[in-house]
């Protein structure tokens, strides 16, 4: 894996390894990035579910200000850890080892981009786009951006209205602005 875009194009990233490991794509990166272009310069963004931290890293690469990171995984932090002292990115860079659903219901942070991935079989996937509401950290025209299955469901919340859903083979793409 290696980053598509931005300062450090074409850096190679450590991967992770696993049957349940499910790294967002290269083209799928490239589409996500593509369609935040406009608003990633001087941007918070949060890589949720962050894995090695692929999605966080090429925001950095484009141009955010800094990139939060959070996985509950020990394997996946120490590897982010590796990606980022790597690439010189440890200054711009908050990781936290938790939960999702608690680090959002906790945290400060206001948002200006919100990308997460979660595990496709994970029960709470439909709920991530109220509970990012109701946790109101994300910016009034900001986004909140989740790659899940196309099984799966994501509805709008009057906070957080839906501008765009892209399909990828099994994968979509769901882009909600917060109003």
């Amino acid at each position: 894996m290696q980053i598509i875009g931005g300062t450090h194009k074409g850096r190679k990233l450590i991967g992770l390894n696993g049957e349940q490991i499910r790294p967002t794509g290269a083209k799928i990166r490239g589409a996500v990035f593509n369609m935040m272009a406009p608003y990633i310069e001087g941007a918070i963004f949060l890589d949720g579910f962050a894995g090695s931290g692929a999605m966080g890293i090429e925001a950095l690469s484009r141009g955010v200000s800094s990139s939060v990171f959070v996985d509950s995984c020990a394997q996946s932090i120490v590897v982010l850890e590796k990606n980022l002292q790597k690439l010189g990115l440890k200054e711009q860079s908050i990781v936290r080892r938790d939960n999702f659903f608690h680090f959002i219901k906790k945290t400060d942070i206001k948002f200006d981009i919100i990308f997460i991935d979660p595990p496709y079989a994970m029960a709470e996937v439909s709920e991530m786009v109220s509970l990012v509401a109701e946790a109101d950290v994300l910016q009034h025209g900001g986004f909140l951006i989740a790659e899940h299955d196309v099984l799966v469901l994501l509805k709008a919340d009057e906070r957080l209205q839906t501008v765009k859903q892209k399909k990828y083979g099994n994968t979509i793409i769901s882009v909600f602005e917060r109003m």
